[in-house]
C-alpha cells in the first residue's frame, strides 16, 4: 500500500479577495523551496487530507463522500493534483 508525506515546512493561509472577504481558496507556502502555491477548494480539500496516513484512495473517497461528484471525475482530478505536488517536491511516495 502506498502513501505519501509533505516535505518541508508549508505555512497555509486563506486567499482574500479584493473585496477584503476570505476565498475557499487557501495560500500555501514553501518556505524551504521558497514556493507559493494557491489552492482552489478542490486543491485546499485535499491538501487538508494529507496527513501521511490516507492512502491516495483514501483521498479519492474522502472527496467522493464530501462532495459527491462523480467518483471517476474525482479519482482522475485527485491523482493529477497528487502528481503535481510530487512534481514539486512538496509530496513524496512512501511504500509502506
Amino acid at each position: 500500500m502506498q502513501d505519501f508525506e509533505k516535505l518541508g515546512a508549508f505555512y497555509v493561509g486563506k486567499k482574500v479577495d479584493d473585496d477584503g472577504e476570505l476565498t475557499d481558496e487557501i495560500v500555501l507556502y514553501d518556505s524551504e523551496n521558497r514556493q507559493l502555491l494557491v489552492l482552489n477548494e478542490f486543491a485546499a480539500g485535499v491538501w487538508l487530507l494529507i496527513d501521511g496516513q490516507r492512502t491516495i484512495d483514501d483521498l479519492k473517497q474522502a472527496v467522493v463522500d464530501c462532495v459527491g461528484a462523480d467518483p471517476e471525475t474525482v479519482a482522475e482530478d485527485v491523482a493529477t493534483f497528487v502528481q503535481q505536488l510530487v512534481e514539486r517536491n512538496i509530496v513524496r511516495w512512501r511504500t509502506t
